[in-house]
Order: C-alpha cells, then structure tokens, then sequence
C-alpha cells in the first residue's frame, strides 16, 4: 500500500533489498537441514512430515500476523498434527535395525 501511495504522490518507493536476506537465509538453512534429514528416514516418511508445515504455519500465522482462526482451519491443522505423529510414531517403532542406514547416503570426505 505504501509503494502505491509514493507512486501517486510522484515519489519513488525505497526498499532495503538486504531484508530479502532474513527469510532467504532461513529458506537455505531450512532446505539444507531437510536434505540431511532425508539422509537419515525413509522418502514416503520424509514426505509425510512435511505436512508438519501446515501447522506451524497456522501457529505463526496466529502468533505473527494476528490472524483469527477459523473452526475448519483448527480442525485441519489437528487432522495435520495427528496424522505427522502417527506417521512418526511408525517410523520410530516399525523400524527394524536391520533397516538402519540401508538407504543412507554416505558422506565421503
């Protein structure tokens, strides 16, 4: 809204791009730890986590902008949230130790 109230007043908008670098910075350091992380668990449950992002999502959402939340999107992300654990849960109890670091990617140094 202000870059459009500054156009119209024959201003031109300024704009830290160094700003961009927070949420870029976070995005790297997001996809890096998620690609270790599918190092070490099966695709199908790597995958199925990701459905965690709903959540948080909603959360901050809540806490950051202040939005108010809707029945259907509560109970969303509670249908999220249960089915990550029980996801999760399987992936820890079914996992056989045989299993273990048969689809690992080694790191060679």
């Amino acid at each position: 809204m202000r870059m459009l109230e500054a156009k119209s007043q024959g201003k031109e908008p300024t704009f830290n791009k160094f700003l961009l670098a927070i949420p870029a910075i976070s995005d790297l350091i997001t996809s890096t730890l998620q690609y270790v992380a599918l190092n070490f668990v099966a695709g199908s449950v790597y995958q199925m986590m990701r459905g965690g992002a709903i959540v948080t999502t909603f959360i901050f959402s809540i806490i950051f902008l202040k939005m108010k939340a809707q029945r259907n999107q509560i109970f969303g992300s509670i249908f999220a949230l249960i089915g990550v654990l029980i996801v999760g849960a399987s992936s820890l109890i079914f996992s056989s130790s045989s299993d273990s670091g048969g689809d690992t990617v080694l790191f060679l140094s």
